[in-house]
């Protein structure tokens, strides 16, 4: 399996924020709400090989990174 890693630590304290995984059709693959603390792991061993982009939304903001995965 394949994993990645988010960890933002106590960046937002108690801001709800939620992430979206999106494939380049623009569909969500990955959608999930947090409160404070942000660290995980994402199963990401089931989605295809292909590029997509990760949306972390905090209040009125949004930052975006592409991720690439290659099996």
């Amino acid at each position: 399996k394949s994993y990645l890693k988010l960890n933002f630590g106590n960046l937002f304290d108690e801001t709800a924020t939620h992430i979206e995984i999106k494939n380049m059709m623009g569909q969500i693959v990955y959608r999930k709400e947090y409160t404070g603390v942000i660290s995980e792991y994402i199963e990401v061993g089931s989605f295809e090989s292909g590029t997509y982009f990760i949306s972390l939304h905090v209040n009125d903001k949004v930052m975006v990174k592409k991720l690439i995965i290659i099996h």
